[in-house]
């Protein structure tokens, strides 16, 4: 492992440094940081979690935020269940979300505009955009969107998007 991602920590109490074995060093999650030995935790993953310093008889002493982030970008491509709910596009003025071109080239063919052709909901994307992912392509024939996002938290086997319905 890398030495950034590694860190001492040091306690004070009433000005004084605690020695770090004179304290019982906790994660609260083990899977971003754990302890190697008193007081030097490993970053083991992104996200953030609690690190808390208890005295021996259990009482606790201190707790700290800490927030592991790493420098990668992941690309995804997510599969929708559905486009969502179009609340300003209707199949009665295709015109609003096809070209002038493309109307064209389905009124010489003899193709009818159906729910294949309406984009993905705005209110879909935005939701992606809100837990942090950037929309980079979508593909509203195969009901996906190509997402790059920096956060490993934010993967889809993580908790973040088990939880979305919209996702097959």
């Amino acid at each position: 492992m890398n030495e950034a991602l590694f860190k001492t920590l040091h306690l004070l109490k009433n000005k004084d440094t605690l020695h770090a074995t004179d304290v019982v060093w906790k994660s609260s999650n083990e899977e971003i940081v754990a302890f190697l030995s008193p007081g030097v935790i490993a970053a083991k993953w992104a996200g953030q979690t609690d690190v808390i310093a208890y005295s021996k008889d259990g009482k606790e002493l201190a707790r700290c935020a800490v927030t592991v982030t790493d420098s990668n970008v992941y690309k995804l491509r997510l599969v929708l269940k559905d486009k969502g709910r179009h609340t300003t596009l209707s199949l009665s003025n295709p015109s609003a979300f096809l070209s002038a071109k493309a109307l064209q080239r389905r009124q010489k063919q003899s193709i009818n505009v159906d729910e294949n052709d309406l984009p993905i909901a705005d209110e879909y994307l935005q939701e992606i955009a809100k837990i942090g992912g950037t929309v980079v392509a979508k593909s509203k024939w195969l009901k996906t969107v190509s997402v790059h996002i920096n956060d490993a938290t934010l993967l889809p086997d993580t908790k973040h998007f088990r939880s979305w319905p919209m996702l097959k």
